[in-house]
């Protein structure tokens, strides 16, 4: 039904009747992309493991029924008693064959380990172990798809933007095309003043057809993040990026939240949950071990036996010499161990690295916002004046060219700079495991 509905939210979205926002989208890729569908089927697995675990602890019944006609060689020889000499054949008494008969037979029978040392208990343990990293797994693989379509989203955004910019770009570039045109024809510039404005116009164009196909580009991308066929026709709401200063976040805190919180360091330590009762099981095979065993059952030559078989019993087995493969064995889980444990201290440094990292590009993000801001206030009435002066004959085309240029570039600047700070925040969530559908 869930299903049902996101599909049907994604078909009115392409319609037009709705516009899709980020959670939505995030919504939708969680239900449909692969990757959740493989981290699901991971987890069912590891709960059927816990299941194979738990089994030893029940007793265990067969059923067993056969039949077979056979004839075999007779091994046991009597000797002929005295008194009955020449009144028996010793054919009789010893013959060369035992057969052919008919064998039918069918028994129930019951085996129940009493006492194993400990191995199952670790056994089953470490199953549970196993069924948490199975399930940080499937946490990571969520928080990588919601990081991947939060950034797909705010880069296809970011991408409208800049197709706008583009827009607002080549409007200028013909504006000035116009007044170039309408100065020549007065005589007040060269020709020259109108073809570099043509030719600055065409720039703009090709600026305009690479900004559309980047579109098209970001909004594939943004598709196959969410688990679509990447040329699915979306309709996204767009969003006005707000930023902060982040001098309000705490680093040391948010590095402290991430070797807590993430995924992939919470399932290793499930991991090495896991070998340390490994390790306990191989310890327990050093050990006795003691079964119960009960067989019934009903054997004869014919078709319905009548003969009763059963056997009741106990039984003790311990190793004595195994060629030393209990020792290697143990051993090799030991070393497993502390080498899961270093890949556990490694990731830890590695997490703190990108918490760092991210942290740092969140403060580049925001000093860019706050520099472009001004950048486009400047370039603004840069142009508004550079177009002034040549209208009033007091400036080159080159002057008022450059100034267009310097507001498009600074225009670009500023979207960019604005995306850039929310895809910064997003990752610096990510890197600390609280990414959640927003």
């Amino acid at each position: 039904m869930k299903r049902l509905l996101l599909l049907l939210l994604l078909f009115t979205s392409t319609l037009g009747a709705d516009s899709l926002d980020l959670k939505q989208c995030q919504m939708i890729a969680i239900d449909s992309n692969p990757l959740s569908r493989a981290a699901t089927y991971g987890i069912k697995a590891a709960y059927e493991g816990v299941g194979v675990a738990r089994a030893p602890y029940y007793p265990n019944l067969k059923l067993d029924a056969h039949y077979t006609r056979w004839q075999i060689h007779n091994f046991l020889k009597f000797n002929v008693p005295p008194a009955l000499a020449g009144l028996i054949s010793p054919y009789e008494i010893n013959p060369e064959y035992i057969g052919p008969t008919n064998d039918y037979g069918i028994t129930l029978s019951s085996r129940y380990t009493i006492y194993d040392c400990g191995e199952r208990n670790a056994r089953l343990m470490s199953a549970l172990a196993e069924q948490g990293q199975a399930c940080e797994e499937a946490e990571r693989i969520r928080q990588q798809i919601l990081l991947n379509v939060s950034l797909a989203y705010y880069n296809l955004i970011s991408h409208h933007e800049l197709q706008q910019v583009a827009e607002s770009n080549l409007e200028r570039t013909e504006k000035h095309r116009k007044i170039a045109e309408e100065r020549k024809e007065v005589g007040a510039v060269p020709l020259a003043d109108v073809y570099r404005a043509q030719v600055n116009a065409a720039e703009a164009k090709q600026e305009l057809v690479h900004a559309n196909n980047l579109v098209r580009i970001s909004q594939g991308n943004l598709s196959t993040s969410m688990g679509l066929p990447p040329d699915t026709e979306l309709s996204i709401l767009a969003e006005s990026p707000d930023y902060f200063s982040p001098e309000t976040i705490s680093l040391k805190k948010a590095q402290k939240n991430a070797t807590k919180i993430r995924p992939e360091i919470r399932a290793l330590e499930k991991q090495l949950c896991a070998l340390r009762y490994k390790i306990k099981e191989a310890g327990s095979q050093f050990g006795p071990r003691m079964e119960a065993e009960g067989v019934y059952g009903k054997r004869d030559s014919d078709f319905f036996p009548g003969d009763d078989e059963w056997v009741v019993g106990v039984s003790v087995s311990m190793p004595i010499f195994t060629g030393y493969g209990l020792d290697h064995s143990l051993r090799r889980v030991k070393a497993e161990y502390c080498r899961i444990q270093a890949h556990y201290d490694s990731l830890t440094l590695n997490v703190q690295q990108e918490v760092w990292k991210a942290y740092s590009t969140l403060n580049e993000a925001y000093e860019m916002i706050l520099t472009s801001v001004a950048q486009v206030e400047d370039a603004s009435e840069s142009n508004r004046l550079a177009e002034e002066r040549y209208q009033a004959g007091a400036g080159t085309i080159t002057d008022l060219l450059d100034a267009q240029t310097a507001l498009a570039r600074a225009e670009a600047t500023h979207v960019e700079a604005l995306w850039s700070f929310r895809a910064a925040l997003t990752v610096f969530q990510w890197t600390q495991g609280l990414l959640e559908p927003e």
